[in-house]
């Protein structure tokens, strides 16, 4: 069982599960992000405030970064 973490935002000692929940996040996700980002008020408010995409949207991200694009104009 994975201890359990503490983060400190906005005045306010959050459990990790907490604050994951209050802004509609997984918090394996906002774990991750916060080890991607940091615990700093900026890593922790950018963590939070990345958005989270649909699968569809995901799709046409990687699409247009994929080097194996469909090429309309051949």
């Amino acid at each position: 069982m994975p201890a359990t973490r503490f983060i400190r935002y906005d005045n306010h000692e959050w459990r990790l599960s907490q604050l994951a929940r209050r802004y509609h996040l997984a918090p394996g996700t906002l774990s991750r992000r916060l080890d991607r980002f940091g615990e700093t008020a900026t890593g922790i408010a950018r963590a939070l405030a990345t958005g989270i995409l649909t699968r569809e949207q995901s799709g046409r991200r990687g699409a247009l970064k994929s080097p194996w694009r469909y090429e309309a104009n051949r």
